[in-house]
């Protein structure tokens, strides 16, 4: 196996880099035990020790079912938060043209009470203090979006500005339109955020003002060959049937399935004759790692950015590695990807990989660069970069080549390339994995969409016509009489929530727990809802009523061979990042290593440590739709259940 760096000079920084990184954040944890005293609680304690509930929760599981005085709790500490710890500071700020009005962050307050506090919505104040998306914590300082005054809430006094609008066209997606327009994603939904379910055609998007940039123009790429596929058969619609099942039975994608039979824009009907094409699609099955019979040649794009780095001052690079998050998440990531080579090493697959220092910020990379001096053509993959644009690009550069592009991290992309493998679910894949569970059930669907999730609500009516949608209050609450007559007397009655306001979360949850006295109810996400983490909604109900949630990951309880020889190397417990990137590298370098046939590359399943490679390989690229579907379990786990 050879490891080997653009140079030895960028190897030099990339291992000082390297060993400060894990020095600063490993040797600085420890696990700390603490003593409940009487009247602490966890969000208490977590204040104490800098640390938020969720750390000590997966630490001490069975805190989730509440704290005795004389409990011991194991605390992941940092050397600079042992101990107790004063309130955190408030950082300078800088001076503002027009007078904000603030709010400093109490104990125990959530943005829930903070918006109902001052007569605004959740939505606004997050609109407002995007950083909130993460969490609150005591001290912060939040901007109001409106301030009550005699009762009435009013808007506070902005810099007026011309809003542009974009209509969405057809196949246009949110990461497409937001590259359009300079923008994040994230910049796009807090200005409409009724596309956070998805978008829909015709939708008119608010542009924030100024922000679009003329794009450069590029010469159009030489027309693919279509893909010859011979149409077989016609098939008739059965009962329960859905239009992304039928896509995945037939080994195509629902794009192809509409071009074919242009009828289904407007729904899928029991009993309709679709035209499909290739033979039908077998149950993937997990693969059995073969005996390698062949070297794989692998580049890791990682950015370093090590031109912008002194490896002589420490303290700057110690500063760097401490703000710059995402320098840390992408380390994780390379000390994954080299522990997985060193597994694949001991197991006798010889794998040449080589590191390059991809330069990348969201604006810029030097991948061309690379591209041309390192010959990265003459690869098998590029595991890299890590923005999508970037990734994008590179397909594009290496189109003519046989070399797969990686995508590690990201779940957005715009552009279809075939040489493109899209290692991360997106949010779609979540939502129909999930409803295709569901439908496998002897059960009854009910949803409860909030009324600003209009793509949503449009698409589930399409596409799952059983579904039945449980109405609102005036008020925008729900209550336990608009469920009941709706619920099947005997079946599982699994009812679908989507909303992030914590009111309608806790409406909801308490109604459930009402009815489950006397109905089978379970309620259900289509993507991770983090309004169930706030506070107010109570673990104890959520574990009664065994709410199912999908997720991109599994937690790694055990103590496998890997984490301990992680946690002897880097003196650290490896992160979710580190995982990845050691469950990406073995999944990619086994199957390019055992398969002989190219178009069978991306067949069948495995499962990592934590994540699952299940791809659907089209013209398109290689897209992951291997996920996990969990349920809350009475003794306080997490369980997988597909």
């Amino acid at each position: 196996m050879g490891i080997v760096f653009a140079n030895k000079f960028n190897m030099k920084k990339v291992l000082f880099v390297f060993v400060l990184y894990f020095s600063l954040f490993s040797h600085a944890q420890s696990i700390k035990k603490h003593q409940v005293k009487a009247g602490e609680t966890v969000t208490s304690i977590a204040k104490d020790y800098k640390v938020t509930p969720a750390d000590i929760y997966r630490l001490n599981p069975d805190a989730k079912a509440g704290l005795n005085p004389e409990m011991t709790l194991l605390i992941q500490t940092t050397s600079e938060t042992k101990g107790k710890v004063d309130t955190p500071k408030k950082t300078e700020e800088t001076p503002k043209k027009i007078a904000e009005k603030t709010h400093t962050v109490s104990s125990g307050e959530t943005i829930y009470s903070i918006a109902k506090k001052y007569g605004t919505s959740e939505t606004e104040l997050l609109a407002a203090n995007p950083n909130a998306k993460n969490g609150i914590q005591p001290g912060d300082v939040l901007v109001l979006k409106a301030e009550k005054k005699n009762g009435k809430s009013v808007e506070k006094a902005t810099p007026k500005t011309e809003t542009s609008f974009h209509i969405v066209e057809p196949k246009e997606t949110k990461y497409g339109i937001a590259k359009k327009y300079g923008m994040s994603v994230t910049d796009l939904e807090a200005l409409n955020p009724e596309i956070k379910s998805g978008l829909q055609i015709g939708f008119r998007l608010k542009i924030k003002p100024g922000t679009y940039v003329e794009p450069e123009p590029t010469p159009a790429p030489a027309p693919e060959k279509p893909v010859e596929k011979e149409i077989k058969k016609t098939i008739t619609v059965a009962p329960k049937e859905t239009l992304y099942g039928l896509s995945k039975k037939y080994k195509t994608t629902v794009d192809e399935l509409i071009a074919l039979n242009p009828e289904l824009k407007n729904g899928l009907q029991e009993g309709m004759s679709l035209v499909i094409p290739d033979e039908e699609k077998s149950e993937p099955k997990k693969v059995e790692i073969k005996s390698a019979n062949k070297s794989v040649k692998l580049a890791v794009l990682i950015p370093f950015n090590l031109d912008k780095i002194d490896a002589d001052s420490i303290p700057m690079v110690t500063n760097k590695l401490k703000a710059d998050r995402f320098l840390n998440m992408t380390l994780d990531f390379y000390s994954g990807v080299a522990a997985a080579i060193d597994s694949l090493k001991q197991d006798g697959v010889t794998v040449d990989v080589s590191y390059f220092d991809s330069g990348e910020s969201k604006q810029s990379s030097k991948v061309a660069e690379l591209i041309k001096s390192e010959n990265l053509a003459s690869y098998d993959a590029v595991i890299g970069p890590f923005y999508q644009n970037h990734v994008e690009k590179t397909c594009e550069l290496l189109a003519k080549s046989k070399t797969l592009v990686v995508s590690p991290l990201s779940k957005d992309y715009d552009k279809k390339f075939k040489n493109l493998v899209q290692t991360m679910p997106d949010s779609n894949v979540l939502r129909d994995e999930t409803l295709e569970f569901l439908y496998e059930k002897d059960a009854k669907i009910l949803a409860i969409v909030e009324p600003k999730k209009v793509a949503l609500t449009n698409y589930l009516k399409a596409n799952y016509k059983d579904i039945v949608f449980i109405p609102l209050t005036e008020k925008g609450g729900v209550t336990k009489e608009l469920i009941q007559p709706l619920l099947h007397s005997t079946k599982v009655n699994y009812i679908i929530f989507e909303s992030e306001r914590t009111g309608l979360a806790l409406n909801f949850i308490n109604a459930l727990n009402a009815l489950a006295t006397t109905h089978k109810v379970t309620p259900v996400t289509l993507d991770k809802n983090e309004t169930f983490d706030y506070e107010e909604i109570s673990i104890e109900k959520l574990v009664k009523l065994g709410l199912i949630t999908p997720s991109v990951t599994t937690e790694l309880t055990e103590d496998v061979p890997f984490r301990a020889a992680y946690r002897s190397k880097y003196k650290s417990n490896p992160t979710q990042f580190a995982i990845r990137g050691f469950d990406l590298t073995i999944d990619l370098v086994n199957r390019l290593a055992t398969t002989e046939n190219e178009k069978e590359l991306f067949q069948g399943e495995t499962k990592g440590l934590e994540n699952r490679f299940k791809y659907e390989n089209t013209k398109t690229g290689a897209r992951n739709s291997g996920i996990y579907i969990l349920q809350y379990q009475p003794d306080l786990t997490v369980k997988t259940i597909n």
